[in-house]
């Protein structure tokens, strides 16, 4: 079967030029398999003899297949170039690739612009430029290439690492599942590749999109959304260029019945920075990452491993783990480490139904009793026919979601043990688990191809049941309707942005106003005959304060007089905060108001990020930047969100604790608050209403609010 025909169907063009080629030239080809040019040579010629391959280099060939000196010298059509030459030879290879009409081209070399340095700025450019002005379609630059199984089971690999084992059998028997992998590191998709083999799963394909001069990560997920042969879709994320498209891709994969599992890179500081060494690009956002494409839909894994796990997971359908767990043991020592294992991580153990009990009673020996653990003995658990009834039971059980066996170190008999779990599992609706230390290699091989998971360690079964608990893919996130109350507030802050005028304190608390806050009572003053009129309008105590929109600590440079009891110190604080404010260069208007003693302070408002608008919410006041007590979720931002904020910080919680209905009212602005952020996006400003004032009484007052232009370094990074 030809390469082209293995790849039938509607498939997206991108994916049928880059992975269904009919010819293939290998640039930078060479008899040395230490060289990426010999084992890409090595590994096209052995496991896709239905392509014609030829190998291009000056050099005269080895004598194992075609070969040419230049790409010129190719007699009839190239589909692709895999450019394997040095990265200062690449771009003059694009060059000869698009005269003579190739559909696709794969660069791997590394040393453009991730280098960070004068010269690899130079090479990006000059390639991007050659790219830019073609219809030819490249993948890379410093990527590990791709790998795509066919319905035969043969196998297209132009990657030069990492997926398969050069020296093993010549012909390789594999049946793809429906999945795809897209990484933009090729190595640690070589990773989660050989952790999903470790579970015999072998993905259909895997692209490594490295730099992404051209082909993206993005595109490439919107094109497997239209691919009918693709179910599961894994990503390993390190940046995203343009998060609205990749959103919009998510959202149509998810749409289209796609599950999606992701792993980001750089969560850390200093995975960030790993990051940005060997890909260029800026990692400083991974945690935030996380959570923008789980609001997508998507189901998020902490590493490679737990990554393999949820792609196995989702093939076989299996779904979350419910807590409710029986297990079958070859020892009563045995049952109590795994009922102790699965206790600490909140799973019940609970009574098996009487019928599940009459059933297994006649099973087991004389010295067991039908119990959860339920202890066995090596024996029975090696009966070919005792063995699959008491599983089958267990897994039939109304009271139990998964059913955990562990075999210990048992050999003995260890195939017809694996042959039992797995035959009561085929006819199952639950998932059933192994945990088997010390068990022979072959059995539990046995057992993951038959889709029951077996692991040789407590860590390994600890991360499975973990992953199957907390993960589930999600849908996108839906539009939200317009607010009533949100939409004028937008309104008002467009009118004052579009005059070109900062918007002062009074005009933000206005703001907030119309957002549906209290504001105090106050009045703005620029002389003592004014100050005295507004000292008896808004009547003991005050607070005075500086007006100076482009000042955001005004505490710090005494711009602020707090519980001001009398007319001198009224008029004292007035000249002390014009003083200031003369001093600066600023408008002499000072803003007097009613002071409102608070319970508690909380901080409120919103930060533009490169990957969206943040809702944020903590404890507020001077405390704001020495406590940290501050939570973020991305807008727009449903009612979950509004809890999660609650429930992450020191101030939510207590105001949830002791003031439910002001907790409730709480949820209500902090919706209009992501809402006014959503309406708003195209604004760069961000929104920090500080402190807001929970009074004894239940009152949220805003005391201060400030929208803040971002700076061009704020845009890019966060």
């Amino acid at each position: 079967m030809s390469t082209a025909s293995a790849f039938a169907g509607q498939r997206p063009q991108l994916l049928t030029d880059l992975l269904a080629p009919k010819t293939i030239a290998v640039v930078g080809a060479s008899a040395d398999p230490t060289k990426v040019g010999g084992l890409l040579i090595r590994h096209l010629r052995r496991f896709q003899p239905a392509v014609r391959i030829v190998a291009v280099s000056p050099n005269a060939g080895d004598g194992s297949g075609e070969w040419a000196a230049s790409l010129a010298d190719i007699d009839g059509p190239v589909d692709q170039v895999l450019v394997a030459v040095p990265v200062s030879a690449v771009t003059g290879v694009i060059h000869q690739s698009r005269e003579i009409g190739a559909r696709t081209a794969v660069v791997y070399a590394s040393g453009f612009g991730e280098t960070r340095t004068d010269d690899g700025d130079r090479l990006k450019q000059e390639l991007v430029a050659s790219v830019s002005n073609s219809t030819m379609r490249v993948l890379g630059p410093n990527c590990v290439g791709y790998t795509a199984v066919r319905e035969t089971g043969d196998l297209v690999m132009a990657a030069f690492y990492g997926t398969l084992d050069s020296d093993g059998p010549e012909a390789v028997p594999i049946r793809p599942e429906p999945i795809a992998l897209v990484s933009q590191s090729g190595g640690v998709g070589s990773m989660i590749i050989g952790h999903l083999r470790g579970v015999h799963i072998w993905p259909r394909e895997y692209i490594s999109t490295g730099n992404e001069y051209d082909v993206s990560l993005t595109e490439l997920v919107l094109a497997y959304a239209d691919d009918p042969g693709i179910r599961v879709i894994g990503i390993y994320l390190e940046g995203i260029q343009d998060r609205e498209t990749l959103a919009s891709a998510l959202g149509v994969a998810r749409r289209a019945g796609k599950i999606i599992v992701c792993m980001v890179g750089g969560r850390s500081a200093a995975g960030g920075r790993a990051v940005e060494s060997h890909s260029g690009r800026l990692a400083r956002h991974g945690d935030l990452y996380v959570q923008y494409l789980q609001r997508c839909g998507t189901m998020v894994a902490s590493g490679p491993w737990e990554m393999a796990l949820l792609i196995e997971a989702a093939v076989r359908g299996r779904q979350r783990l419910g807590r409710r767990v029986g297990i079958i043991a070859a020892s009563g020592g045995m049952g109590t480490v795994a009922a102790d294992l699965l206790e600490d991580l909140d799973f019940e153990i609970p009574e098996i139904a009487g019928r599940t009990a009459a059933v297994v009673a006649g099973l087991i020996p004389a010295f067991a009793s039908p119990g959860n653990p339920l202890d066995i003995g090596g024996a029975t658990m090696r009966n070919p026919e005792r063995m699959p009834a008491i599983t089958q039971a267990m897994l039939r059980d109304p009271g139990l979601d998964v059913v955990v066996v562990t075999a210990g170190a048992m050999n003995a008999g260890a195939l017809q043990i694996a042959n039992s779990v797995a035959a009561a599992s085929i006819s199952a609706q639950k998932p059933c688990a192994v945990f088997w230390p010390h068990g022979r290699a072959d059995a539990r091989d046995q057992l993951w191809q038959a889709g029951v998971p077996c692991f040789p360690n407590e860590s390994d079964l600890r991360l499975w049941l973990n992953c199957g608990r907390r993960h589930q893919p999600g849908p996108p996130a839906e539009e939200q309707s317009a607010d009533p109350v949100a939409s004028p507030a937008a309104a008002a802050l467009r009118r004052e942005l579009l005059a070109g005028r900062p918007v002062a304190e009074p005009v933000a608390k206005r703001i907030m106003q119309i957002l549906g806050f209290e504001i105090p009572h106050g009045v703005l003053v620029t002389d003592e005959a004014q100050l005295a009129a507004a000292v008896e309008d808004v009547g003991f105590p005050l607070v005075m304060k500086g007006v100076a929109p482009s000042v955001i600590h005004k505490e710090e440079l005494g711009l602020v007089a707090v519980n001001v009891r009398n007319v001198s110190q009224a008029t004292a604080a007035f000249e002390r905060i014009r003083s200031v404010l003369r001093d600066r260069g600023l408008t002499t208007d000072v803003l007097v108001e009613k002071y409102w003693p608070p319970r508690h302070e909380v901080i409120a408002g919103w930060s533009r990020s490169p990957l969206g608008s943040l809702l944020v919410f903590g404890t507020g006041g001077s405390a704001v930047e020495t406590i940290g007590d501050v939570a973020r979720e991305f807008v727009p931002a449903d009612d979950a969100a509004i809890d999660r904020l609650l429930s992450k910080t020191v101030a939510g919680r207590i105001i949830t604790a002791q003031m439910p209905r002001v907790a409730d009212r709480l949820r209500i602005q902090l919706r209009r608050i992501a809402k006014l952020a959503e309406d708003t996006a195209d604004l760069d400003y961000d929104l920090d209403i500080n402190p807001i004032a929970v009074t004894g009484l239940g009152r949220l007052v805003v005391l201060d609010a400030t929208f803040s232009p971002l700076r061009a370094a704020h845009r890019q990074d966060g």
